[in-house]
Formats: C-alpha cells, structure tokens, sequence
C-alpha cells in the first residue's frame, strides 16, 4: 500500500505541517508492480503490457491533475512527480524493444542531453 510505505518513511509526518496549512496536497497511487515488473512468472511481454495498462490509467485519470498544474499556475503554483527508475529493462529481463521501451528512448535522450 502507498500511504504506509509513505508513512514508513516517515513522509506523511513531515509533510504534515504543509498539508494542515492547505498549501500541499498528496495523491498517492497504489502501483502494479506485483502484476508487472516484480511479476517473474509472466514473461516480459505480459509485465510490459500490464505496466502500459497502468500507464494509460494513470495518463486519462491521473495526469490531467499535474497538467492542471502546468497550465493553471494561478491556481496551482507547485506540483512534484516523484517516481523511481526510468530504465524497466532491469525488470524486464534486459528488453529494451516493442513494449518494454515505452520509457527507455525518452529518458536515454533527456541523459544525453545532459552529457
């Protein structure tokens, strides 16, 4: 469960202060990695499709309150995306093509970039 792995590190806690003054709210998301990526019985295909499952969830429903964030800056003034990696190949048996590279050419030009 999200919130406990929040609570667990103590996350909840010291955002508290921000959160009763109104000026941060937290919409925390349950994952499928277990249905996906951590999911070795599936092949890597099947741990793919089910990550871009989410994905699309995540984009029609969830996303559209971030991008309110992006184009209302009178309204919402900050917004913080926190994810983990952004290479999957480490969870998908090192693919890098067809579906398991929904993410992995974006990130490798944002890297570069860099560089």
């Amino acid at each position: 469960m999200v919130e406990s792995r929040w609570e667990d590190f103590k996350m909840i806690e010291h955002l508290s202060g921000r959160i009763d003054d109104g000026w941060l709210q937290l919409w925390l998301v349950d994952s499928v990695d277990a249905e996906s990526f951590y999911d070795k019985e599936r092949p890597w295909p099947e741990r793919a499709a089910r990550h871009l499952a989410y994905e699309r969830y995540l984009i029609d429903e969830l996303l559209h309150a971030l991008a309110l964030a992006t184009r209302r800056p009178s309204i919402v003034r900050k917004a913080v995306g926190l994810s983990g990696a952004y290479d999957s190949a480490r969870w998908l048996d090192g693919a890098r093509e067809g579906d398991a590279c929904f993410d992995w050419p974006y990130w490798k030009e944002m890297v570069d970039a860099f560089l």
